[in-house]
């Protein structure tokens, strides 16, 4: 048997990440809603020991991850550390006096206790004196219902988080009731579609991009449009003298950089640079979301019978939600570029040879797990294959995301 877990991202109300929730399958054909709920739980548990490191998962945050009663009562938990994990009651459990006494011990040993899925039951009253933390349904809910929940929270003392939050506006809705925290994919959707002028640095940036996907790479006008940008020149020269390259000798000057690359390492990391230099006024997230795409298609190219063309899949990953970073459609970023065509309309939304790897990539993203089987059926990919891709995805894309971050000293851009 083999573990799926994909994350979710949870922010607080400043859409700093404060955890992430794990969701689980087990082998191809054991969804998680359809197993025993004890079995893939602990399993998950198991698995987070000893085949992930769950502070790499992580990255060291707030880890939810979906409970039983048997569990919570059995102490089944006491293996996960308490000062990274939440224990997520699911919506399922029936409360009585022997949950709300495992709630109370398993907050004694230091472990956060959230109730999920909560849409106002009149059952869970009970339980809401000893959690600490309310997961609401807010797509499920009007203004009203949303409001009474804020209320109970102030009554009983615990955290408000609002989960299936798609849109910013509902972000703001939520914000403004007092919730402290939320999750949905309202922060890989753009904040407001607009004609805007793009400002001075996503413009070299774009101009980048669109230069490093040229048939022909003109080496000159790369060098050109790098140094004309302070902080991608020095972020450029840095991550060329990191240790993730290796290079005997230090590189001092952008186009002995780039002949050591080549085209096509060249046209990678330039990118990935230049990304990392236009998602400054965006969530962090979105940036190490944009990178887990970008490895997972390229870990998976040979699963997926794309060997030849990783360097194509990794674009395709991180170029999915330049959408957001740019709050400009798609049809007008890519106006004009030179990607392939079959790249462009994925990215796009329009019917592609591609279009099902983005798709596979945003059904596992999200834990649609019947959808994910269906498409990694129908490339003919061993599913354990791509489950493992997506886990040293976010070890990767957290470590480089980390780098990227590291500010320009004043010196360098002066």
């Amino acid at each position: 048997m083999y573990a799926c877990m994909a994350r979710q991202p949870i922010f607080d109300a400043d859409r700093d990440v404060f955890g992430y929730e794990l969701l689980f399958r087990s082998g191809p054909e054991n969804v998680f809603c359809g197993m025993d709920d004890n079995l893939a739980t602990t399993a998950l548990i198991s698995d987070s020991i000893h085949v992930h490191d769950l502070s790499m998962i992580t990255d060291r945050r707030r880890c939810f991850i979906n409970i039983t009663k048997d569990i919570l009562v059995e102490e089944t938990y006491s293996f996960l550390p308490p000062e990274l994990t939440v224990l997520e009651l699911l919506e399922t459990v029936e409360p009585d006096r022997e949950l709300i006494q495992a709630c109370q011990k398993a907050k004694e040993k230091g472990y956060t206790v959230a109730l999920d899925d909560y849409m106002l039951e009149q059952k869970f009253e009970c339980l809401l004196p000893v959690i600490d933390i309310l997961k609401v349904e807010f797509l499920g809910l009007d203004h009203e219902q949303r409001s009474a929940a804020a209320a109970k929270s102030k009554k009983f003392g615990f955290q408000l988080l609002a989960e299936k939050v798609e849109t910013h506006d509902d972000f703001k809705q939520a914000r403004k009731l007092g919730y402290a925290f939320f999750q949905g994919f309202f922060f890989c959707r753009p904040e407001m579609i607009q004609q805007r002028a793009l400002p001075e640095n996503e413009q070299s940036c774009m101009r980048l991009i669109e230069q490093l996907n040229q048939p022909e790479m003109n080496l000159d006008q790369l060098e050109e449009i790098i140094r004309q940008d302070l902080t991608l020149s020095y972020k450029l020269l840095k991550y060329l003298n990191s240790a993730a390259f290796g290079f005997r000798s230090k590189i001092e000057s952008i186009k002995h950089g780039m002949v050591l690359l080549g085209d096509r390492q060249l046209r990678k990391w330039a990118s990935v640079v230049a990304l990392g230099s236009i998602a400054g006024r965006k969530p962090s997230e979105l940036l190490v979301n944009s990178l887990v795409r970008a490895r997972f298609c390229e870990l998976i190219a040979d699963e997926i019978g794309l060997t030849a063309r990783k360097g194509d899949l990794f674009m395709l990953g991180m170029f999915s939600i330049l959408e957001a970073l740019l709050d400009r459609p798609m049809k007008d970023l890519f106006a004009g570029m030179p990607l392939p065509e079959d790249m462009t309309a994925a990215l796009v939304g329009d019917p592609s040879p591609l279009s099902d790897v983005l798709e596979l990539v945003l059904a596992f993203e999200q834990a649609d797990w019947l959808r994910f089987g269906e498409l990694a059926t129908a490339r003919q990919a061993e599913e354990s294959a791509i489950c493992k891709g997506y886990a040293e995805s976010i070890v990767w894309a957290t470590e480089l995301t980390r780098q990227l971050a590291q500010p320009v000293p004043k010196a360098a851009a002066a």
